[in-house]
């Protein structure tokens, strides 16, 4: 699962509860708490694991990004 802060670059691709878990800027205590809830909550970590999985093969795969650089390269 991924855990990180919230940001735009980050909403754009995922959404905080769906495929990522995300905290405010500089709070360390909102990230050990986001840790310790993900750590007594294997479900929801599981959740997050999977549905990030899929956003990583439909946006960020070795596949697309050579399609996306090969098309703005004129391959």
């Amino acid at each position: 699962a991924i855990v990180t802060e919230n940001s735009p670059a980050i909403r754009e691709f995922f959404a905080h509860g769906e495929n990522i878990h995300t905290v405010e800027p500089g709070s360390s205590e909102m990230l050990a708490t986001a840790l310790v809830y993900l750590y007594e909550q294997p479900e929801y970590l599981e959740i997050l694991e999977d549905s990030s999985l899929l956003v990583h093969e439909r946006q960020f795969s070795v596949g697309v990004i050579a399609e996306i650089l090969s098309k703005r390269i004129n391959l």
